[in-house]
């Protein structure tokens, strides 16, 4: 899967950047990571990651 190839997809069909496409989905990211929810916190301690947190690629690949 080549998600520069899908964000670019998703930009052209909404007119906007790559650049916004990612920083709409890195906010949405956020405010899911940022929950105080601990059935929300379970689901994002599942997603495989090298980080604090898993990046955008990460989450993407891990819901595809």
């Amino acid at each position: 899967m080549n998600i520069d190839k899908i964000l670019k997809e998703i930009a052209d069909k909404n007119n906007v950047s790559v650049e916004e496409v990612r920083n709409d989905i890195q906010e949405a990211l956020d405010c899911g990571w940022n929950s105080k929810d601990e059935k929300v916190q379970g689901h994002w301690r599942k997603i495989p990651t090298n980080y604090e947190k898993p990046t955008l690629e990460e989450v993407i690949l891990y819901i595809s």
